[in-house]
């Protein structure tokens, strides 16, 4: 099955901010910030400390991705309902974002429900992954980029039940069995 495809330019609209350090913002073309880069689109609410601690991680895969020189940027998309909040949580953040009051689109679009989150796209609007956070988590230096979703949840759960099915049949199944 082939992967969604999203038009970045169009979902994050013509213009994004850029951080220019002591609460300023600048203004820069969607475009032209993103050509040929893979985009990390980060999701975070109201700057519960878990958005914080993935913020700190991301940031230093970031840093790392940066340095060798890979077409990597990430386009921050904080729900918060405060414009002086949201400013706040972009001030430490090295990346781009959308726009104060264009957020609620985005998430709509990418069908995110759970905080942080960082979905991936490559340049030509494949998806790659909704929700990276926890492969970020596992390679903060981005040795294994572009970062695709982990399996990890759903080996989890396969190995959940299955324990649950062998603790049934050792408890119920095979005494019953070893009695006749």
């Amino acid at each position: 099955m082939a992967s969604p495809m999203v038009d970045v330019r169009q979902l994050l609209g013509p213009s994004l901010w850029r951080n220019a350090g002591e609460g300023e913002v600048t203004t820069v073309s969607t475009a032209t910030a993103l050509k040929d880069n893979v985009v990390g689109v980060f999701f975070t609410k109201d700057g519960s400390s878990s958005d914080e601690g993935f913020a700190c991680t991301l940031k230093e895969a970031y840093q790392s991705l940066k340095t060798n020189n890979e077409l990597f940027e990430v386009v921050h998309v904080g729900l918060s309902n405060d414009p002086d909040g949201f400013k706040r949580e972009f001030e430490g953040m090295p990346w781009l974002s959308v726009p104060f009051g264009k957020q609620e689109e985005v998430v709509k679009t990418l069908g995110v429900r759970e905080f942080p989150c960082l979905s991936m796209i490559r340049p030509d609007g494949e998806l790659l992954a909704k929700n990276a956070r926890d492969t970020v988590i596992h390679d903060p230096q981005g040795d294994q980029f572009p970062w695709l979703e982990t399996t990890v949840d759903v080996n989890v759960g396969i190995v959940h039940w299955l324990i649950v099915f062998l603790g049934w049949f050792f408890v119920w199944m095979l005494p019953s069995t070893l009695a006749n």
